[in-house]
């Protein structure tokens, strides 16, 4: 069974004509591509979240280290 290739994104998240050629030749197309702004805008607010998330985690995780080595 074949790997799907990887596609690689454009900064900016727009698709473009050479980005609709990289599509073609993969297993998985972007969801981005053609999505709704309110799409684009949700799925943004998601990655802010988890990123977000992950920092309070980290800090989290770096003050529980700190009060059991004191």
């Amino acid at each position: 069974m074949a790997s799907p290739k990887l596609v690689p994104r454009t900064d900016s998240g727009d698709c473009r004509s050479n980005d609709i050629q990289l599509l073609t030749t993969s297993t998985y197309i972007d969801p981005v591509c053609g999505a709704s702004a309110s799409f684009v805008q949700r799925l943004s607010e998601m990655a802010s979240l988890e990123g977000e998330t992950m920092r309070h985690e980290n800090l989290k995780k770096l003050k529980k280290t700190k009060r059991l080595e004191s």
